[in-house]
């Protein structure tokens, strides 16, 4: 976990290095903004986000998307 991404609102996120720690720690120099700061390892991103992904390359030459599964809340997964 060398970096993690912050947001103050949960949808604009930037990316914020750690440092390294002994026993496999690490550390996020972070000062608040506000009352809130989420804080995330991988950048997240909603159902729509995804949706508009897929809905772009769609058309595009070269992608081919499979469907592989279901998620947990039974929610198409796919292969791009």
């Amino acid at each position: 976990m060398k970096a993690l991404v912050v947001s103050e609102n949960g949808r604009d996120w930037k990316p914020v290095a750690t440092r390294s720690l002994p026993d496999k720690r690490v550390q996020l120099p972070i000062e608040m903004p506000g009352p809130k700061l989420y804080v995330a390892r991988v950048e997240p991103y909603r159902l729509s986000d995804l949706e508009t992904f897929l809905k772009e390359i769609r058309t595009k030459r070269f992608v081919e998307i499979t469907p592989i599964g279901k998620t947990a809340a039974r929610r198409q997964m796919f292969l791009c």
